[in-house]
């Protein structure tokens, strides 16, 4: 059984007793077999193939995963919603954690998942690697040993991470296409923070297989602006706030582009209105603040760009029915997100 690299505060119970779980494994197969509910189009067997070994997770519609990319063991986690079918085709999303995250934290906060049952989308959480000298910020401070996604960052001494997530996501896509009926022209990717920084590495680096990506608090890193590359206009979402000081609007020398400087190369490229129309973000939380969207449409292939400007969020996801502990914002960003995304395909805006 494949078994997470998880924090040691977070208690796996199917873990604890092997024999049981075959137990219920075996179990399990007599009553499918009994009642005949086992219906392969409607729960799909964990898939085996192409070097990728799933096992259930901690519900029917969740698979924990390994692959082994250039001899590492790499993770992520599949959902699939109870409408999908073998003759599905159905659009995937990437959800990436932030920087010192866990794909299963992810799951957790974003609120995905929901949507996708009323949607019928694939999402794949997908776990970044330990970076064992991490950049370090003016004043030294090293958090040595973070999981991260490589979008180019250095240390001190010129160092950069050697991941290739690139290509890790490329291969999870291709395995997709090969084990489900994903819709390869609707491929999408969101994160936090770190997760947001490798979505508009895949924008630039993978757009040939990137429909369009949504960032919540996360930037371009100088490497990315400098030398991103796309292949076709990119539909960009990118959610803010202006009391972030981890990943700050107004940037961070060395580490991530001012928030202005990253909206204005997407609608520099993709051709869009160099003036945006704006719309107040309404005071749904009762704090007395909102903020504003912009919008920069007719971009080629009517793609647009789009950016969520909160007065008083921190580095936070925003949501507005999230967990009970969880603080509330003016906006919803899982629903944002999937109504931004859901619009475009490789080629644009969906007819």
């Amino acid at each position: 059984m494949i078994i997470f690299n998880t924090d040691f505060t977070i208690i796996v119970k199917e873990f604890i007793n092997p024999i049981s779980i075959v137990k219920k494994k075996i179990f399990i197969v007599l009553i499918c077999q009994l009642i005949f509910s086992c219906n392969k189009e409607n729960s799909p067997d964990a898939p085996l193939l192409d070097g990728v070994t799933c096992n259930i997770g901690d519900d029917k519609n969740t698979y924990n995963c390994t692959m082994i990319k250039n001899q590492i063991s790499r993770e992520f986690i599949i959902y699939v919603p109870d409408s999908y079918t073998q003759s599905s085709s159905v659009p995937l999303l990437f959800s990436l954690h932030g920087f010192g995250s866990r794909a299963e934290w992810n799951i957790q906060y974003t609120g995905f998942q929901s949507l996708s049952d009323l949607n019928g989308f694939i999402i794949i959480y997908p776990q970044g690697t330990l970076w064992k000298t991490v950049p370090s910020d003016k004043n030294g401070y090293s958090s040595e040993g973070e999981t991260h996604w490589n979008v180019g960052w250095e240390t001190n001494l010129g160092e950069r991470s050697s991941a290739d997530d690139i290509s890790f996501i490329e291969d999870l896509i291709d395995w997709s296409a090969n084990n489900y009926g994903i819709d390869t022209d609707r491929v999408y990717s969101t994160g936090m923070s770190n997760g947001g920084f490798m979505s508009y590495n895949l924008a630039c680096n993978l757009s040939s297989k990137i429909a369009a990506i949504a960032s919540v608090t996360g930037s371009m890193s100088p490497v990315n602006f400098n030398n991103c590359d796309p292949s076709h206009p990119m539909p960009i979402l990118q959610i803010h706030g202006l009391q972030d000081y981890v990943v700050p609007y107004l940037g961070y020398e060395g580490l991530c582009k001012p928030i202005d400087d990253v909206i204005n190369y997407w609608v520099d490229f993709n051709s869009c209105n160099k003036t945006s129309t704006d719309e107040t973000i309404s005071d749904l939380d009762g704090d007395e603040y909102g903020g504003i969207y912009k919008t920069y449409d007719n971009g080629r292939n009517n793609v647009s760009v789009k950016l969520y400007l909160l007065d008083r969020m921190s580095h936070d996801w925003p949501r507005i029915n999230g967990p009970e502990d969880y603080e509330i914002y003016d906006i919803d960003a899982p629903t944002i997100i999937w109504e931004f995304l859901s619009k475009y395909n490789i080629n644009g805006l969906i007819n």
